[in-house]
């Protein structure tokens, strides 16, 4: 018996092996936890990273294209009025937040009963290609509100379908407290490659100008089908025991979110990313009114400050990911936010007739918001705390409520953009104009972001405590451990 088990153990593919001796009513156990290389995670295999973020380039595209140029499309193309056309807008991103805590808490039974989740992000991602091409390939017109709501509606649904289950597929591929700060980099690195795509994409109505926004509908479709099946497929997923399928009991939703809320740590990162994301709602959706409007500059020179701010952002995350490694993910998030609010602060300040302010600025926002690659990660942390909590795995249910904040904030951030588009430019609203609603405002809400995040307490070495308890008491709720005995 003695041989059989050498024999065993030999021939595993292990990474690590780890043994314990328990004393169990007056009898010895021996407890071995065994840590694969080959059950589908990225330790030694850095290809993975990269293949886990790639998807995020086309998918960084269509968002940051959506981000930027949807209002524009509404007002310009479709000739809504900048109200009405926010208003479509933050409604569609407000529904469809409803239903994010159900497409997580679905993806969490579908894990439990399927062991993938794989089939959910690619349907998610079928559903984009639909949407997509459906709003920005018809040409529609200001009779057609409904349709237009119902078209932005899908889009942000099938959005979030991809993502929930795309962000929880990290924590099953990750094997130590590093690999999912350096996974979630690994997607923001492909994300801004995409953004310098999504800012370009105008472009094209230069050769095609009778077609609205057609090119860039097929171009964004194109990059979904090309760049996003094939990586998904060829990652590996760590299949659940029937044993822990048959140990979680179905809760209700109202309970979950009751319980998750009580988690103070989720609760106070909740709010600060609520304010966060208004101020990035406001300042995504201004962005190309500032340049344009309270700077004059064409649409060559709003390129180049994109396509510049986009360049050092890629740039500085693999830095900010190897300063989180040592300083910690929550010390880093404030620093960048806090230097992120002082750069925002100086916007309205910057002269038109000199653009090396504005690059010197550009170049500075790009490195402080780099910390934005450690929202997810930290949020990760958050999530084993309320894993430890619920004694159970609930990846998909807490990032689905996390949709929530992201979604409903940034349509109220897009909604005041709205108003300030009407009111600082259609109007010609002397009491402030769109330098100090895109300066000014956003620090305000950077600021109060800023003040929730040094108020947290939940740091690197709680984190540490909690795993080392996880893996003793709870290994089933590692993902990266396959237990024998």
């Amino acid at each position: 018996m003695n041989w059989l088990i050498h024999r065993f153990l030999l021939n595993l593919p292990t990474h690590r092996l780890e043994a314990q001796i328990l004393e169990l009513n007056g009898v010895t156990v021996l407890r071995i936890n065994i840590f694969t290389r080959d059950s589908g995670k990225c330790h030694n295999y850095p290809m993975k990273f990269a293949l886990y973020g790639l998807p995020q380039l086309a998918i960084g595209a269509v968002v940051v294209f959506f981000r930027l140029y949807l209002l524009i499309y509404l007002t310009q193309i479709v000739k809504f009025s900048g109200n009405n056309a926010a208003l479509i807008m933050s409604s569609a991103l407000i529904l469809s937040a409803i239903f994010d805590p159900f497409i997580g808490k679905f993806s969490d039974h579908y894990k439990a009963t399927r062991g993938k989740l794989t089939p959910l992000i690619l349907i998610g991602i079928f559903l984009m290609c639909v949407s997509v091409s459906n709003l920005l390939i018809p040409i529609w017109s200001d009779k057609h509100t409904l349709i237009v709501f119902l078209l932005v509606l899908s889009y942000e649904f099938s959005y979030s379908f991809f993502l929930i289950p795309y962000l929880a597929l990290a924590k099953e591929l990750t094997v130590n407290r590093n690999d999912i700060v350096n996974l979630y980099s690994w997607r923001y690195f492909w994300g801004s490659f995409g953004a310098i795509v999504g800012v370009a994409l105008p472009f094209l109505q230069k050769f095609y100008v009778t077609s609205a926004y057609t090119p860039m509908a097929i171009v964004m479709v194109g990059l979904l089908i090309l760049l996003c099946p094939l990586p998904i497929f060829w990652l590996k997923e760590k299949h659940k025991h029937s044993h822990l399928i048959k140990a979680e009991k179905n809760v209700h939703i109202k309970t979950e979110l009751k319980i998750l809320f009580k988690n103070r740590a989720f609760l106070g990162y909740f709010l600060a990313f609520t304010f966060l994301s208004i101020g990035l709602g406001l300042n995504q959706t201004l962005a190309v009114y500032y340049y344009k409007h309270g700077l004059h500059l064409d649409d060559q020179q709003t390129n180049t400050v994109f396509t510049i701010y986009m360049l050092i952002f890629c740039l500085a995350i693999p830095l900010t990911s190897r300063y989180a490694k040592s300083a910690g993910k929550i010390n880093t998030l404030r620093i960048g936010l806090s230097l992120s609010a002082l750069g925002v602060f100086c916007y309205p300040f910057i002269p038109s007739e000199n653009l090396g302010y504005l690059y010197a600025l550009t170049i500075f926002i790009g490195i402080s918001t780099s910390v934005v690659v450690l929202i997810d990660a930290y949020l990760s942390n958050i999530i084993d705390l309320h894993n430890y909590y619920r004694k159970s795995k609930h990846n998909n249910f807490a990032f689905g409520v996390w949709r929530i904040t992201d979604k409903l904030s940034r349509a109220f951030g897009i909604y005041l953009a709205g108003l300030a588009v009407d009111y600082t430019i259609k109007e010609q609203n002397f009491m402030f104009n769109i330098k100090e609603v895109f300066g000014f405002g956003v620090f305000i809400l950077f600021f109060v972001a800023a003040v929730f995040l040094y108020s947290l307490r939940f740091s690197e070495n709680m984190h540490k405590k909690l795993n080392f308890i996880l893996s003793k008491k709870y290994p089933h709720l590692c993902s990266n451990q396959l237990e024998s005995s």
